[in-house]
């Protein structure tokens, strides 16, 4: 015996097997026996008494130890018992799904299709909302904005430095601006992804080097920014992980840099940034930049700030600005920003939601089609359960039985949704627009394992809750024997619930096709925008010279002039120009109006205008028409008079119905142009250009001459050869390049049509996902309808065998059939187009030119779906109008 074995298992093991019926009786027995070994060794009887009760202590307390022992051997016991029965269940189970491997692949393979495509979209949705951004306490990072008359503008230089200095908000600002420098002497020219930071841009971000140290104040003093810190890629594949980098000197723009640090992996910002270098203004550029938007802000909040007191805060500073500095800050407004927010806009968000509510549905839909099986399957298992019944099994054995299928079920469409699910992110991550790009990519982590595991467990609810419901009706599982024994036929009342379902998935159905008609009316209409050029055969390649070694503006004009001379010679090559920012490529450079016919504007009455430099031949490369005067010629260079041109939009803003040629415009400070001022007279009117999306009106254009205003960073556009891949030139274009400058490479080497595509990725991408959701909801609902109207037409086969018997013909045994899937589709097609009314308000913001309670789109969406069904439908009815009646009346 044990040393520590508890009493009250010595006094079961010394009772027996059945204590607690005479514990008291015998325990009695037991300390008299004991008493009576005492007094034969000569004790007193008191003395043997208390010396018995010291040996096995109070009888009651004895007795209540060895109650709770056989309490929990009998729980135990029943653990035991349950663990037999559910491995028992299993087994069955197992043998059950083995036997039919027809419905087994079908039910794990649409369970699959619904749980892969809601894992796909919740990675992505996982990885642009839910997933921390891989910086240092990411929740406290905002994006800081100048407001203008309610539009986000980025922030100038002066202002920076005044919100950096006289806000308390923030425990630390850095500004940046993104630029694509040339490293040289390593081999080939390598264009990188770059972006220059103030001091406290990684104070802001909260990740500072894995080697080496941030920039110091002295390294962003003006005049000595010849540092540069390296991104964890660029020191891995170019400098093969060297951790004696640090002090190295490197070439960019053919300026010599000494390496002060390099990234830890994974961090990129802004934009896939590939290295850092110092930001520093002059004094001068302080006081003439105040108008020029271009940097980019961040800051981190302090600890218990929240972002609403951010803003007011910013907000209070912005206001002073605009009374210290009226003519280029009255009416300015500030606004902090989550980062997030800023990286994925709202209605980025807003549809990827959208899309997890449709995959959500697709899902509902795969459920509802396995439960219609599985309620099928059970009421072709009817005999069995009544046999079970008879034979002794409860009810809730008999409902466990059927959810243990069910949970083998999910969990088989789990594990394939997965397996679907890592490919459908691999699709999305391929064709995820710009907006989602800067973000990392989909993956399958830890959170969508989880929400993959959630989802098959809340599937198996689902689809296994009505099979086991159905298995607990024990009544009705006799009654079905019986009917078995007599032949009979199962009435509309066996067939609600199935019915009830499948109205349910068309309704889910009608609600998917008919958010993605809308989306693809939408897209449509927007692809029909005509864009104001052609982009057909157009190359597009950007170059910028090195401020060392093209220091003079002369420099700048003379070689975009001398290589758009020897492209147009090159062979295929149409046509070539310059501009500093080509159509609908997102490129955003505004500058306040300063004068019109050299009439001074009010600070507050200002007009934005968005500046473009150009080189003559640009409008002709991209069709673009001059609707009045003339375009730009070689005669318009420095030292001529300043000639402009403006676009339709920009003459009504400045001129109202006036023709503005020969009027005179002058803009404000011009932030890389080479001058204080600019501007000249207008000499010519060009049609309107969707510059920015094809969704927004155009915008106000001010046209500059190369010319008269040459800057370092243009983007050469040049036309092929009709019919020909404009991807063909590049060959050509890159020798060209090279010759004037060795070491200047390429940069966004794109096709103008590739330029166009992108700037519709965003609807491209909801209305592409949303629509294959709509296509793969309607084929699991026209499967769903198919297999009811197979289910309701194998129960009625005897009874159309008797009436065909007596003579009703094959088209009323059709007709009839039909007539039976009429009610429950009309009812799903009411109730789905309702949800569609009330669901698709969601979508307002996604929606062009088109309303969310688009007549059209509805009809013929509510056609598409009733012809569908009615197929599915039609076919179960056509068999049984072919079914023999002498095999139907021998069938049971």
């Amino acid at each position: 015996m044990p040393a520590n074995e508890p009493r009250w298992r010595r006094y079961l093991r010394f009772f027996g097997s059945d204590p607690e019926a005479d514990a008291d009786d015998e325990l009695r027995f037991h300390l008299q026996e004991m008493e009576r070994g005492y007094l034969a060794h000569g004790m007193s009887p008191a003395a043997a008494r208390r010396a018995a009760r010291a040996k096995f202590g109070d009888v009651e307390r004895v007795r209540r130890e060895m109650r709770r022992g056989t309490r929990r051997l009998h729980q135990r016991t029943a653990r035991i018992e349950r663990v037999r029965a559910l491995g028992l269940d299993m087994r069955l189970a197992i043998r059950k799904l083995s036997s039919q491997p027809g419905f087994t692949i079908a039910a794990v393979a649409t369970l699959a299709l619904g749980i892969g495509a809601n894992t796909s979209v919740f990675s992505v949705v996982s990885a642009a909302l839910l997933r921390p951004l891989p910086f240092g306490d990411p929740g406290r990072i905002v994006k800081l904005y100048t407001s203008v008359n309610g539009q986000k503008w980025v922030a100038s230089p002066p202002d920076f430095r005044d919100w950096e200095s006289r806000t308390r908000a923030f425990s630390a600002m850095g500004a940046m601006y993104q630029d694509q420098p040339t490293l040289t002497g390593t081999g080939d020219p390598v264009p990188l992804n770059g972006a220059y930071v103030s001091t406290g841009f990684f104070d802001a971000m909260g990740v500072h080097p894995a080697l080496g140290h941030p920039f110091t104040k002295e390294e962003t003093t003006y005049g000595q920014t010849d540092v540069v810190i390296l991104g964890n890629g660029i020191w891995k594949r170019l400098f093969g992980s060297d951790p004696g980098i640090l002090g190295r000197t490197v070439r960019l723009d053919g300026k010599t840099r000494r390496v002060a640090g390099v990234m830890p992996p994974g961090f990129d910002f802004p934009g896939h940034s590939e290295l850092w270098m110092p930001m520093a203004f002059s004094d001068s550029e302080m006081l003439t930049q105040r108008g020029a938007h271009y940097l980019d802000v961040v800051a981190r909040l302090r600890p218990g700030v929240t972002l609403s007191a951010a803003t007011r805060d910013l907000d209070a500073v912005a206001h002073q600005l605009a009374t210290e500095y009226p003519r280029t800050n009255r009416g300015h407004d500030a606004e902090a920003v989550s980062l997030r927010d800023a990286l994925v806009r709202g209605d980025s968000q807003r549809a990827l939601w959208i899309m997890l509510g449709a995959v959500g549905l697709v899902a509902l839909i795969a459920c509802v089609n396995v439960a219609n099986l599985l309620l099928a399957r059970g009421a072709a298992r009817a005999r069995e359960f009544a046999v079970r019944t008879a034979l002794g099994a409860r009810s809730r054995d008999l409902a466990a039985m059927v959810m243990v299928e069910s949970a083998l079920l999910g969990t088989m469409g789990g594990v394939g949704g997965l397996a679907l699910g890592a490919g459908g992110i691999r699709a999305l991550n391929a064709i995820r627009p710009a907006t989602l790009a800067l973000l990392p990519p989909a993956t399958v982590d830890a959170r969508v394992f989880g929400f993959t595991a959630l989802l098959s467990l809340g599937t198996i609810i689902l689809f296994g809750l009505a099979p086991a419901l159905q298995a607990m009706r024990v009544s009705r599982m006799r009654r079905a024997m019986q009917d078995g024994a007599r032949g009979g036929t199962t009435g509309l009342r066996g067939w609600r619930a199935r019915w009830l379902l499948v109205a349910g998935e068309l309704a889910l159905a009608m609600i998917l096709l008919t958010g993605a008609g809308l989306l693809i009316r939408s897209f449509s209409a927007l692809q029909h925008v005509p864009s104001g050029f052609d982009a057909s055969g157009v190359l597009t390649v950007g170059v910028s010279l090195p401020d060392a070694r093209y220091p003079a503006a002369s420099q700048s004009e003379a070689f975009y002039r001398r290589a758009l001379q020897q492209i147009r010679g090159l062979p295929g090559v149409v046509q070539a120009g310059a501009i500093t920012g080509v159509p609908l490529s997102g490129f955003n450079f505004q500058i306040s109006t300063r004068a019109i016919d050299g009439r001074l504007i009010p600070d507050a009455e200002q007009p934005s205008l968005q500046i473009r430099v150009i080189t003559p031949g640009y409008f002709g490369t991209l069709h673009i028409p001059v609707k009045r005067g003339r375009m730009f010629t070689p005669q318009d260079r420095a030292g001529a008079p300043p000639v402009v041109m403006v676009n339709e939009s920009a003459a009504r803003l400045l001129w109202k119905d006036e023709s503005p040629l020969g009027h005179t415009v002058e803009i404000g400070t011009t932030f890389g142009l080479g001058r204080g001022r600019a501007g000249g007279e207008v000499v010519g009117v060009v049609h309107d250009v969707h510059d920015e999306l094809l969704s927004t009106r155009p915008r106000p254009i001010l046209y500059l001459a190369h010319e008269q205003y040459p800057i370092p960073y243009m983007t050469l556009v040049i036309r092929g050869v009709a019919g020909t891949d404009p991807v063909r030139l590049v060959a050509g274009v890159r020798r060209t390049v090279h010759d004037l400058d060795p070491d200047l490479p390429l940069l966004n080497v794109a096709t103008m049509q590739r330029i166009a595509a992108g700037s519709v990725a965003d609807p491209r991408f909801a209305m592409a996902v949303l629509a294959t959701f709509a296509g793969l909801a309607l084929v699991l609902a026209a499967i769903g309808v198919f297999g009811v109207m197979a289910y309701v037409v194998g129960q009625r086969t005897r009874e159309i065998g008797v009436r065909m018997a007596l003579g009703a013909s094959a088209h009323a045994i059709v007709a009839e059939t039909i007539r039976i899937a009429a009610g429950p589709i009309a009812l799903g097609l009411a109730v789905g187009i309702l949800g569609a009314l009330a669901l698709t308000q969601l979508m307002t913001h996604l929606l062009f030119a088109v309303k969310s309670a688009d007549a059209l789109t509805f009809t013929v969406m509510g056609l598409c779906l009733a012809s569908i069904a009615g197929l599915s439908a039609w076919l179960p009815a056509r068999r049984a109008s072919r079914v023999d009646p002498v095999i139907a009346l021998k069938s049971d």
